[in-house]
C-alpha cells in the first residue's frame, strides 16, 4: 500500500502504517520504554516514533454523529 498525497506522490515508508489523530484537553503523560516518566519533552517531538494509549469513543452533537479518539499516554 502507498499513501499518496495530493499532489498524486507516494510514500512508501508508510506503508502498512494507520494514520490517526488523536488529541486531548489535558497534556498527556510521557514515559520511556521502562515506564518511568520522560522529564525532558525535547526527547518526544514531532515526526518521531513511538507507541501511545488511545480512547475511541462514540459522539453524537448537534446532528453531529461518529466515533473519536482522545489521546492518552505517549
Amino acid at each position: 500500500m502507498t499513501v499518496v498525497s495530493d499532489s498524486g506522490t507516494g510514500f512508501c515508508a508508510y506503508a502498512g502504517c494507520w494514520f490517526l489523530n488523536a488529541n486531548s484537553d489535558k497534556a498527556p503523560g510521557i514515559v520511556d520504554v521502562n515506564a518511568q516518566p520522560i522529564l525532558d519533552r525535547s526527547e518526544v517531538y514531532s515526526g518521531c516514533y513511538g507507541r501511545v494509549s488511545i480512547s475511541f469513543y462514540a459522539f453524537n452533537t448537534n446532528g453531529n454523529r461518529g466515533i473519536a479518539c482522545g489521546l492518552n499516554n505517549v
